[in-house]
Order: structure tokens, then sequence, then C-alpha cells
């Protein structure tokens, strides 16, 4: 039984153009052979960087008033998260990461709960990459903010979705949901840094997520036909960020509905570059729908 691990994350206003706050959701594959083996290398990494104890854990962007705060900075912040990356690239970790604007329609053509549709939208994904594998999976989510009323409506909502089901997939593979403290396990503090950096970098930010990024995170998500975008990293709505899928990914062919177009697309937001969301106009194409 393999492990998926699943952690969120929100980015209330981005310096990118065209882009309003954005909600994520995502997280890691981890194969079964490989789970125990990954949290001890992490384990033995925290350690190697001086972290004082189990307790005391690493995140993407760390609160104020941790050990890692205070005391991992510049160079030796990144060459950590390197490591812990490669670790589990070496452990044949994937990732996925749904990103939806919250600004904008959800998937069920709805104005709220955009959380909870990323949270369907990366279940999907899952689903089918452990189809694709031939495995079956556990899903550990960190708890949400919130407290227990939150956590038990969020695992509701996951079981309600495994039993059910979406409108486009079955969700048989993965087999049972549950949470559990990120402050005790490596492997959700890692799902947190895949997330975080991620939603770093899609929402613009250029200063600390590019390199590591491009760098590492780019190359563990999951990817199908030569492609990344809409399989390892989902924007949405499509319609909208679909280009930006060649500048972020070097994606050069957008796939919808088994329709392929060359990237860039005239006629859709970001055509000419990743900072600049203006439209140059096409003639209408049979992708444009949401």
């Amino acid at each position: 039984m393999d492990l998926v691990v699943i952690d969120d994350s929100k980015q209330g206003s981005t310096s990118r153009d065209g882009m309003g706050s954005l909600v994520a959701v995502g997280g890691l594959h981890i194969p079964s052979e490989s789970i125990r083996v990954l949290g001890r290398t992490l384990d033995e990494l925290c350690h190697e960087y001086g972290f004082p104890s189990h307790g005391d854990e690493f995140k993407w962007s760390p609160h104020r008033g941790t050990w890692m705060r205070d005391n991992l900075h510049g160079q030796d912040r990144e060459a950590f998260f390197i490591d812990c990356l490669e670790a589990a690239k070496e452990e044949g970790a994937e990732a996925c990461v749904v990103i939806e604007d919250e600004s904008r329609r959800t998937t069920a053509g709805e104005y709220v709960g955009h959380e909870l549709d990323a949270v369907k939208v990366f279940l999907e994904r899952t689903d089918h990459h452990l189809a694709e594998t031939g495995t079956e999976a556990i899903l550990l989510a960190d708890h949400p903010s919130g407290g227990r009323p939150a956590e038990a409506r969020f695992v509701a909502e996951c079981l309600k979705a495994l039993r059910e089901g979406t409108r486009f997939m079955d969700l048989e593979r993965t087999a049972l949901a549950i949470t559990g403290d990120s402050k005790s396990t490596r492997l959700l503090q890692l799902a947190d840094l895949v997330v975080g950096c991620t939603l770093s970098y899609v929402s613009g930010e250029d200063e600390y997520s590019p390199s590591l990024f491009q760098g590492q995170i780019k190359g563990m998500l999951r990817s199908e036909g030569g492609r990344i975008g809409g399989v390892g990293l989902k924007l949405h709505p499509d319609y909208c960020f679909a280009n930006l899928y060649h500048w972020l990914l070097d994606d050069d062919v957008f796939w919808k509905s088994g329709i392929g177009t060359p990237l860039p697309m005239k006629g859709r937001a970001y055509v000419n570059s990743a900072e600049d969301s203006s439209v140059v106009r096409a003639a209408p194409s049979a992708l444009d729908t949401d």
C-alpha cells in the first residue's frame, strides 16, 4: 500500500499580473517500499542541519518563533531544501499540485468552495496516477486549520468523494483518508515544501522559489505525453492560465478533450510572457471553454 501525503496553501495577494488570490492543494505519491526510508532520511537531514528535536518542523515558509525561522537562513536553507527534495526523488516520490484562482468559478461552476474543489481535482489526478502504477494508496493529510470541526469536515468530504467518486472518476484506488500532525510527520512537512514553493512560483514570487522550483520540484511533477501542465501541475481555469504551462513548465502543447494545441496560444492570456496577461486575439478555437 503506497502513501499519498497532501497539504494545502493559500496566497492572498499575488504579484503575477492577471491573478487573484490562489488556493493550492497538492502533495506527493510515495511508493510503499520508500515510506520508511524517506522518513528516516528526512529525520537525518534535519539533525544534520541542526534542528534541535523531531518536533521542530520544516516548512516552506516557517512561522515566527520557530527554530527554522530563527536559525536556518539563506544558502543554508536552500541547501537543506535541495537535500530534502533530492532524497524524495531518489526514493521515487512524485508530486502533483492543483492551484485555483478564487476570483473565478470552480470546476463545478461555483464561486465558493475552491479548496474542496481543488481537493477533488487532486484526488482525480492521484487516482489516475495510481491506475497507471497499478497500486493503491492511503491518503495522509495535515490537520486543517480551524480545529476539530474543520478536520472532521475535511475528512468527511474526502471520504464522501472517495465513496461516491466525482463526475469524471470513481476514485477506487485511494483506500483511506486520514489526518496527521505535520509536527510529528516529516513526510507532511515535505508536502508543505512542495506545495508552498510551487504556489509561490506560480503566484509570481521571484526571489526564493524560482531556483528551487526549476532545479528540483519541476522534475518531480508528474508528466504524461511530454507535458506537465494539467498532469503534475493543474492551474484552474485552464482558459485563463494555459499559456503559463509554456512559460513556467516548458510545455509545447496544451491538451484538452483530446485536442492538442501548440503553446503559447493566441487569444489567451500570457501569450507573450508569464508577466503579461494581455490577450492577443485569434480566431475562436474548439478549446474556448473553461
